[in-house]
């Protein structure tokens, strides 16, 4: 990453904990170890729902309370999907979404041209990605954005 100065362009440093009070930096690395821990289990958590022999529309609803957790979320689809189609297979939760909002969600996925589709999720190697960085911090690329998002009141997308 390059910085402007008045003397022109100089490379960006790479940040440092060096000349930050132990206490600080302590706390920061506990923090983090703890979120890392947390992660581990709920992932753990999540997995073993997923063992179990749960109908979908009960392992959705189970999922949502330790996926939570770790991604807080104002409002929330989960969909069980067909495997080989990706389409919505059966059981779906909706939570804090307006009903309004369905019919754009559906054919923003299916009939338009946008960022973070099912499909592609379903597709990638690594994962869910924010809007941001889907879009290379232009998040006003996507159409669901602007379209649907935004009317809501919804932030970052993930």
């Amino acid at each position: 990453m390059i910085h402007p100065t008045a003397e022109g362009f100089r490379p960006a440093r790479t940040p440092s904990l060096e000349g930050l009070p132990s206490d600080l930096w302590q706390d920061y690395a506990a923090d983090m170890r703890l979120t890392a821990e947390l992660v581990a289990r709920k992932r753990s958590e999540i997995a073993a729902l997923c063992r179990q022999d749960l109908d979908a529309a009960t392992l959705l609803e189970r999922v949502r309370a330790p996926l939570r957790k770790v991604a807080p979320f104002d409002g929330a689809f989960f969909a069980a999907t067909d495997p080989a189609t990706t389409l919505f297979a059966s059981a779906a939760v909706i939570e804090r979404l307006p009903a309004w909002t369905c019919a754009p969600y559906f054919d923003n996925e299916f009939l338009a041209d946008d960022f973070n589709k099912f499909v592609d999720l379903h597709g990638s190697s690594s994962g869910a990605v924010t809007l941001h960085r889907s879009t290379f911090d232009r998040p006003l690329r996507s159409s669901r954005r602007n379209e649907i998002n935004t009317k809501v009141g919804f932030g970052t997308e993930l």
